[in-house]
């Protein structure tokens, strides 16, 4: 979301094992509100609990739109105008190793990483992003009383 809509100047939220602590040493679930300049809020929920496989979605409620961005088999692009229009745009699609509910994008993101490793210029996503996205993480473990800092 920080990429989406800009930097992040607070969060507060939680990490937790909610049900696959006997199975797994990482966290199963997490829900953030991220606080972004000029006062927009984002809300993050994420968990692998769900009993079947749940489609990742992003969502934003906007002024004159309501926007979603599903990923998998039936996924793509909504735009809900305020006046009525709706736009869609489907998913891309590609043969993937990956689970159906990520979509196409973590191989493409990949595989156009690989592409241009000998490029000479920076692939587009750099370590300021990842910096960032690790900042908001290591802030919710924190709160979580779980990171360093805790």
């Amino acid at each position: 979301m920080q990429w989406l809509l800009g930097g992040v100047e607070r969060t507060d939220g939680h990490v937790a094992t909610r049900r696959f602590g006997d199975l797994i040493e990482v966290e199963d679930t997490a829900e953030l509100l991220l606080h972004h300049p000029g006062g927009v809020t984002t809300s993050f929920y994420a968990t692998l609990t769900a009993p079947q496989h749940r489609p990742v979605e992003i969502e934003l409620d906007c002024e004159n739109a309501y926007v979603c961005l599903r990923g998998g088999t039936e996924g793509g692009l909504t735009i809900r105008w305020a006046d009525g229009r709706v736009d869609t745009l489907g998913e891309r699609s590609v043969t993937s190793g990956g689970r159906s509910y990520w979509g196409v994008s973590h191989e493409l993101l990949i595989r156009d990483f690989y592409e241009h490793l000998e490029d000479p210029e920076p692939f587009w996503i750099g370590p300021r992003e990842a910096m960032a996205s690790m900042e908001i993480l290591t802030e919710a473990y924190r709160l979580s009383g779980a990171g360093p800092g805790a």
